[in-house]
């Protein structure tokens, strides 16, 4: 009945010229529906925090004559799920500057799932680590610091714009263009290389890449293992592990004993740098060629996907589980063609042959058929190797001995100090 007043009202206050056009709009929004709207508005805080800075703000005493032992350290963060390798990395990071003296805060920008700053502070403490930063649902009212520091090329934009701190700095775990094609987003996120941050990097690879390219000075760490965690340890059949979705919903998954040898694969099918798709097609190929193995995929559940050959759905396992499946498993397949992945150390650290993909960005850091296996991204090329390793167990036995050694010259300690210094250094000289 409304719709016919409308409809009625239309005909008499605007004639029936603006009818018709209305009526036939009408009729195709019913029948074709409305067509998907893009909202530029979501890049809104790309403008908003990129006006020029304003002039530097004199702070008051405290910074003017700071204790470089005792510096406040503000990180602006994303938000975070279950599971996230770069969350579990700052977090790391902080906890290490914690018991080194310093303060943390932490802040998220753009909006948080986990509602208030308590629960907010809940969930980190209970999925990655107990710490004693402060922490903040939002970037409102952020307090005066010593460093402030961009996590993401998001987090970059308004840390650009906020001028309270001493010096600004920019925490890089991956070169963040390439997790999209060429498009706003890879040319936003590309634009942050050239805001003037000094670069905290993980690994060299992204330290030579950033000032390469975009002349950013930087330095980096070394990823590393808790070696607390990640070890050799004796297989245990059956192997009982405790499995969670994205969702926090757990259940218990059994691995029974088996004589086909064990592949264990990072799928990470929502996160595209993972190449879930390259990782399947080479998997399709070696059951192809009657190859038989037994595979279990962890770091998402599988169950939406379809999958040509028999697998276990580990979905995303704590810590402690993924070392009890690294020492129960004959070989592990990370892909990450981005910049290197923590999984490969934590593999390595448990005496598990890794097989990754060859770039410049992998190359760098490991050595091919010494204390890694590095395979060209292409689905014949993985199944060749992956074919290799299974059919010769001795080597693997090498390869895993060597990155095992490898992997020991590394530590969060060591890592958790490297940046200490770069913070330190340079917020002196800023001075």
């Amino acid at each position: 009945m409304a719709l016919f007043k409308k409809a009625f009202k239309t005909l008499f206050t605007e004639g029936p010229v603006s009818f018709v056009k209305k009526t036939l709009n009408f009729i195709k929004r019913v029948f074709y529906g409305v067509p998907a709207q893009v909202n530029p508005a979501i890049y809104n805080f790309t403008l908003d925090f990129s006006r020029p800075p304003l002039d530097k703000k004199t702070l008051d005493e405290r910074f003017r004559s700071t204790d470089k032992n005792r510096l406040a350290i503000n990180w602006i963060i994303p938000d975070m799920g279950l599971g996230s390798g770069g969350h579990t990395t700052i977090f790391r990071i902080i906890k290490h500057l914690e018991s080194f003296g310093h303060k943390n805060r932490i802040y998220i920008f753009g909006g948080t799932k986990h509602g208030s700053n308590k629960k907010l502070k809940k969930f980190i403490n209970e999925n990655f680590f107990n710490l004693e930063a402060e922490i903040f649902n939002s970037i409102e009212n952020i307090k005066d610091s010593d460093a402030l520091i961009a996590t993401s090329w998001q987090t970059a934009y308004p840390v650009r714009n906020i001028q309270n701190t001493r010096k600004k700095f920019y925490f890089v775990q991956d070169f963040e263009p390439w997790f999209y094609p060429m498009s706003s987003e890879y040319l936003l996120a590309e634009n942050t290389y050239k805001f003037g941050f000094y670069g905290i990097c993980a690994g060299p690879w992204l330290a030579k890449t950033v000032g390469e390219r975009y002349g950013m000075s930087a330095d980096f760490f070394n990823l590393a293992f808790d070696p607390k965690i990640y070890y050799p340890r004796g297989r245990v059949e059956p192997l009982k592990l405790e499995s969670r979705d994205e969702h926090n919903f757990k259940k218990t998954v059994t691995l029974e004993a088996t004589k086909k040898p064990r592949i264990v694969c990072y799928a990470r099918p929502v996160t595209p740098r993972r190449c879930f798709e390259l990782l399947v097609q080479a998997l399709r190929e070696l059951y192809v060629r009657g190859v038989d193995f037994d595979l279990s995929l962890v770091g998402w559940d599988m169950s939406p996907y379809i999958i040509p050959f028999e697998f276990k759905n580990l979905r995303i396992l704590t810590h402690e589980g993924l070392a009890k499946l690294y020492s129960w498993a004959d070989l592990g397949i990370v892909f990450s063609p981005t910049n290197y992945s923590l999984l490969p150390h934590e593999m390595m650290a448990c005496k598990l042959p890794v097989l990754e993909l060859k770039r410049e960005t992998t190359e760098i850091v490991f050595k091919d058929g010494d204390n890694i296996t590095l395979a060209d991204p292409d689905p014949i090329a993985i199944a060749d190797k992956l074919e290799w390793l299974l059919n010769n167990p001795a080597k693997r036995k090498e390869i895993a001995e060597n990155a095992y050694e490898y992997v020991q010259q590394f530590s969060w300690e060591k890592s958790g100090r490297k940046v200490e210094e770069i913070l330190k250094n340079h917020i002196t000289q800023n001075t």
